[in-house]
């Protein structure tokens, strides 16, 4: 069975979905199936590198009538093939044209699998009203032969407007790397962080919904209470050339200055998968505060999780997949956030419980799985 992967974004271009995409494709390779990737991505991808890694095919940036031509060509190359889009509108910079190619591609006989992200919609034209908008996101949904949520909140959506979707959660995308306790105190070190001084990290590419303010106001009102801690936000940032990122920003970067927490804050910047681990593992406690809530959505969350990290997250957008013991605090109350961060901060014994349930949280969610599920799912809908 050949599966064309088609996805807005790959590495080494930061994204989620790209992440996803590649570890999805990889994983389906070791499960015996033939995996390329069609990367909207505008300039030359990462190739194959070794045994399980896809062929990535890259695309104009910009989605256009050619690429539903260049990809339903694709497909028909390959004998018993899928067409698997990995959706998420700002991947696409928010086209609709997108949205429209499963149509196109039913109509020729082939196949068609599509995963939602999110449903978030696209843009259209000024003025463009909320009902019309959805019925462009959720076109696909009705036409695809397969469809995927990665969170249980919008399939549960999806199935009021009538669309069955398969969920199917994010993996952790960073493999664990090994961390020596000397290298982990030379890290920490280099972070400025003091001997026996708390280190809270945050992960994830810092956008708004991470919850980074609520983390920052809740730091805030613990060293006015007396209790110092280091933050540590790993990652990247959105692009510059987003003014709703850049005002985001700034706005993050003003309320840090005005809590008096400069000096509290190290920002690593974009790293390396292995650099991303070894950073999780030398946090004492990482806090992933989503705005939105916790979802299976969440990359970032998923990689503290199978890290084993003492994790303290969002009360979940949906019951049952986070096992007890992992804190969770309501989305944006940095004073619940405050209690929970003292709390473990002063406690190894809770730190230890939080990161045991942390590891049972993420246990059935290896890319094996995944990737065990989408290959039935194929099979199934033949």
């Amino acid at each position: 069975m050949h599966i064309l992967m088609v996805t807005g974004e790959y590495p080494p271009m930061t994204g989620g979905v790209g992440d996803y995409t590649r570890l999805l494709a990889r994983a389906l390779i070791r499960n015996g199936l033939r995996v390329q990737v069609a990367a909207t991505t505008g300039t030359p991808t990462t190739g194959r590198g070794g045994p399980d890694e896809p062929e990535v095919l890259t695309l104009p940036r910009r989605w256009g009538r050619g690429h539903k031509l260049a990809i339903a060509r694709m497909a028909r190359a390959e004998p018993d093939s899928w067409i698997h889009v990995q959706y998420q509108t700002a991947a696409y910079r928010m086209n609709p044209e997108v949205n429209r190619s499963p149509a196109a591609w039913v109509a020729q006989g082939l196949r068609v699998a599509w995963t939602y992200h999110d449903l978030l919609p696209p843009y259209l034209f000024p003025l463009a009203g909320n009902a019309l908008r959805q019925r462009v996101t959720l076109a696909p949904g009705r036409t695809s032969r397969i469809v995927i949520s990665t969170n249980r909140e919008d399939a549960d959506r999806l199935a009021q407007a009538g669309i069955r979707a398969e969920v199917s959660p994010v993996g952790s995308n960073i493999p664990i790397a090994p961390l020596k306790p000397r290298e982990r105190a030379e890290l920490r070190d280099s972070w400025q962080a003091q001997p026996g001084e708390p280190v809270i990290g945050c992960f994830g590419l810092a956008g708004r919904t991470k919850g980074l303010q609520t983390l920052v106001e809740a730091a805030r009102l613990l060293k006015s209470r007396g209790t110092d801690l280091r933050i540590v936000i790993i990652g990247g940032t959105p692009g510059a050339s987003d003014r709703s990122n850049a005002a985001f920003l700034q706005s993050l970067q003003n309320a840090i200055r005005t809590a008096g927490l400069e000096d509290r804050v190290h920002w690593t910047g974009a790293l390396s998968d292995r650099e991303v681990s070894r950073a999780l593992s030398a946090c004492d406690l990482m806090v992933q505060p989503y705005t939105e809530g916790a979802s299976t959505r969440h990359g970032s969350l998923m990689a503290c999780l199978d890290h084993g990290c003492a994790t303290i997250t969002s009360t979940p957008l949906s019951d049952g997949w986070l096992a007890p013991g992992v804190p969770t605090v309501p989305p944006l109350d940095f004073l619940a956030l405050v209690s929970r961060i003292a709390c473990l901060a002063a406690s190894p014994e809770k730190r230890a419980a939080a990161a045991a349930a942390a590891r049972a949280s993420a246990a059935d969610r290896s890319w094996e799985r995944i990737a065990d599920q989408h290959a039935a799912l194929y099979a199934a809908a033949a």
